[in-house]
């Protein structure tokens, strides 16, 4: 009995060659990544010509918009943004005009007006009744705590207007 087979045909039909099942799953993985590289690399290449056509055509329109009234809008920008600036480092003339207005004396009459932002000076160019008129009133800027000086100027007589006199004061605002 040392001679028997126990081996039935089945079981010899599913044998393999030398290559085995462990061989062609590899070649089947290294298939795929080698297809999958390939694809990766079709897409680069396909969105890097896309991101550049659509830089091209970024910049042509850039280009086209400053060409036209594009220039104007930006400078209209510039402007408007050096103005903001200015306006909130210098102080409004109706703030000034209405300062002005709650210190001057009813006998008192505003000929003129001179602002000097640079010096933050205003000059007035003031009629009065009488040098009395004159002492009231640069008393009463000195009373407005929005000026820091008032200097009065020069006083004279009116040729014109009798009874009347022409004075000058300098008022310096605060900072």
């Amino acid at each position: 009995m040392p001679n028997i087979n126990l081996v039935t045909e089945e079981y010899s039909r599913k044998k393999t060659g030398p290559l085995g099942t462990g061989l062609i799953f590899a070649i089947v993985v290294l298939v795929l990544l080698v297809a999958t590289y390939g694809t990766l690399i079709f897409l680069n290449r396909n969105l890097t010509s896309k991101i550049k056509i659509t830089q091209d055509e970024y910049k042509s329109e850039y280009d086209n918009f400053l060409a036209g009234k594009g220039n104007e809008i930006f400078d209209f920008k510039n402007r408007s943004d050096v103005a903001k600036k200015m306006l909130a480092e210098d102080q409004s003339m109706a703030e000034i005009l209405a300062q002005i207005e709650t210190s001057i004396l009813p006998s008192v009459h505003l000929e003129a007006l001179k602002y000097d932002k640079t010096g933050r000076k205003v000059t007035l160019s003031c009629i009065g009744d009488n040098f009395e008129t004159l002492a009231k009133q640069v008393l009463s800027f000195k009373q407005n705590d929005y000026f820091s000086a008032v200097i009065p100027g020069q006083g004279k007589l009116d040729l014109e207007n009798v009874n009347k006199i022409i004075f000058d004061i300098n008022l310096i605002i605060k900072k």
